[in-house]
């Protein structure tokens, strides 16, 4: 009677562990199995993320470089519809095709900007260096240098149509940007300064507007 018990119980305790190792089996090839899913999906995500990157790229380039033909200080001919046709065209799809690339929009935006200053239309110029402007704050923050170039850049465009008052405005503030970034030997902020004091010299604030360019001219000179 003994030797039947042990025996039902060594059949028992061999039966419990067949089934544990069997179930241990199924979770080890599960979870490899998991782990072997969850690296391919990662990778065909970062497949899929490197692809539309490139995409964006390459649209990109092809807008740059549709947008700087369409300057009338490269395109040949005095006619400049056609430019201002390809530059619409271009803005259009910057606004449509680089949503997520905000950092590239911004670039493209400003070179813009530049195409339609060139062509005279300053306040289309204006509004494609403020969309920069804004694409850049929201991506490197308030103090940056592409955001100071933003700002000067958008500060001469509405000069030229004639808004003094937010031209200063947004002089001063990338002028203030380039001191705290680069101090007062550099470039950058001997073209802010210039760029204040033409603003200060069509306000008639002549004693300020000569003292920032002679700033400017010291702030060259020590570079």
């Amino acid at each position: 009677s003994s030797d039947v018990c042990s025996s039902d119980l060594g059949f028992a305790i061999s039966t419990w562990l067949f089934v544990q190792e069997r179930s241990s089996r199924k979770r080890a090839v599960a979870a490899e199995e998991a782990h072997e899913h969850s690296r391919w999906e990662a990778e065909a995500n970062a497949q899929k993320a490197r692809s539309v990157a490139a995409r964006s790229q390459q649209v990109a380039q092809f807008l740059k470089t549709m947008i700087a033909g369409a300057d009338p200080e490269i395109a040949l001919g005095p006619d400049t519809k056609l430019p201002r046709q390809i530059v619409d065209q271009a803005a259009e799809r910057v606004g449509r095709e680089l949503k997520d690339q905000p950092e590239v929009a911004a670039e493209l935006r400003s070179t813009m900007g530049d195409t339609y200053f060139n062509m005279g239309d300053f306040r289309k110029a204006a509004e494609m260096r403020r969309e920069a402007l804004r694409l850049r704050q929201a991506v490197f923050g308030a103090t940056n240098a592409l955001v100071a170039d933003s700002l000067e850049e958008l500060g001469v465009a509405v000069e030229e149509v004639g808004d003094l008052a937010e031209a200063e405005a947004l002089h001063r503030t990338a002028l203030g940007i380039r001191l705290g970034l680069f101090g007062r030997e550099h470039g950058d902020v001997a073209s802010s300064l210039i760029s204040l004091a033409n603003v200060l010299l069509k306000e008639s604030r002549l004693a300020e507007a000569e003292r920032l360019g002679r700033e400017a001219i010291g702030s060259q000179r020590r570079q």
